[in-house]
C-alpha cells in the first residue's frame, strides 16, 4: 500500500488503483488498502462499491475504527440510516480513537434530532460530558444543546450554540449543515450556501447537504444548479418532500410540465396524508384554467381534512 500511496502523491491514481486491485485479487490488502479502494469508488460516485470495500475489509478481519468510520459515512450518504446508526454506535464508545467516537456521536445526535428523539439526545449529551473531562472539548456538548434548543423552538440559542460548536468541530458536516440551515431560516441564503459549500469530501454527497445547497441556490435564482443537485439525490433513490417540491416547482416554472407531474405524483404517493401536497394540484389546475378540476380537488380536500 505504500507504493500505491506514493503513486497517489505523484498524481498517478490509475497506477495506484491497479496496484491495489492486484493486491485485492491476491487477498493481500491491509485495512488502509481497502480504505484507498473505497475512496477511489467514492470519488467516482459509486458509493455502493465503496461500502462494499469497507464490508470486505471487515470480513477479512480489518474491523478498525477507520474502516467503521468510512462505512458509517457511506451509509449516511446512501441514506441507509438504520445501518448507519448501528455502525456509528459501534464507534461512539471508542476510548482509543476519541475523535472518531466524538464524530460518531455527533452524527447520531443529528439523526436523533431529525426524529425528535429527545431521549437519545439526552443520552448522547451525557456521554459528551463524560468525554469533556478527557480532552476538554466542549463542541459536542454545544451541538447537543443546539439540537435540544431547536426542538424547543429557541432559534437564538440554536445559532449561538452552533457557532460555539463549530469552533471545536470545524470539519464536522453535521455541524456545518445545521448552521447553514439556521442561516437559511434567517433569510441569509448567500451565507447558507457558503456554509453548505464548506462541507468537503464524502459528506458533500450527504442528502441534507445536497438539499441544503439546492434550496439556497434556488432562493438565489440559480434554479438550474438546484435541480442538478436534487437530481443527484433522486438518481440514488433518495427522495424528501422538500427535494420533490423543489424539482416540481422548477419543472413547471420552466415549462417542463411532464416532469413536474411526475414529481407531484411521487409527492402524493409518498406523503398521502399531507394537505399541502394535494393542495398544489388544485392551485396548478387553477393556473391552467381547469376550474372544475380545481373545485373537485378542493372538495376532496375538505372531506379528507375537515379541520384544515
Amino acid at each position: 500500500e505504500r507504493l500505491a500511496e506514493a503513486y497517489i502523491d505523484q498524481g498517478q491514481d490509475g497506477k495506484a488503483k491497479a496496484l491495489l486491485e492486484k493486491h485485492l485479487a491476491s487477498e493481500s490488502l491491509n485495512a488502509n488498502g481497502y480504505l484507498l479502494l473505497a475512496a477511489f469508488a467514492s470519488a467516482e460516485g459509486d458509493f455502493h462499491a465503496a461500502e462494499s470495500r469497507c464490508h470486505e475489509a471487515q470480513t477479512r478481519g480489518f474491523n478498525t475504527p477507520e474502516v467503521r468510520q468510512m462505512r458509517g459515512q457511506l451509509q449516511l450518504v446512501r441514506n441507509q440510516l438504520d445501518h448507519a446508526k448501528a455502525t456509528l454506535q459501534s464507534l461512539a464508545s471508542d476510548t482509543e480513537k476519541v475523535a472518531l467516537g466524538r464524530e460518531a456521536r455527533v452524527y447520531l445526535a443529528y439523526l436523533a434530532f431529525r426524529e425528535s428523539d429527545r431521549k437519545t439526545l439526552r443520552s448522547l449529551e451525557a456521554a459528551a460530558k463524560e468525554n469533556q473531562s478527557v480532552d476538554g472539548q466542549w463542541g459536542e456538548t454545544h451541538f447537543h444543546r443546539a439540537l435540544l434548543a431547536s426542538l424547543d423552538e429557541k432559534p437564538a440559542e440554536v445559532f449561538d450554540y452552533l457557532r460555539a460548536a463549530r469552533k471545536d468541530l470545524p470539519e464536522n458536516a453535521a455541524v456545518r449543515v445545521l448552521l447553514a440551515s439556521q442561516h437559511r431560516q434567517r433569510g441569509d441564503h448567500r451565507e447558507a450556501l457558503e456554509t453548505f459549500d464548506s462541507v468537503t469530501g464524502l459528506m458533500r454527497h450527504w442528502a441534507p447537504c445536497l438539499l441544503g445547497r439546492a434550496v439556497a441556490l434556488h432562493a438565489l435564482g440559480e434554479s438550474g444548479q438546484a435541480v442538478q443537485l436534487v437530481s443527484q439525490m433522486h438518481e440514488r433513490g433518495i427522495y424528501t418532500k422538500e427535494s420533490l417540491q423543489l424539482f416540481r416547482d422548477t419543472a413547471y416554472a420552466s415549462n417542463h410540465a411532464n416532469e413536474g407531474e411526475v414529481a407531484q405524483t411521487l409527492l402524493e404517493e409518498q406523503f398521502p396524508g399531507q394537505a399541502d401536497v394535494r393542495l398544489f394540484r388544485a392551485t396548478q389546475a387553477m393556473r391552467e384554467g381547469a376550474w372544475l378540476q380545481a373545485q373537485e380537488v378542493f372538495a376532496n380536500l375538505a372531506r379528507q381534512f375537515p379541520e384544515d
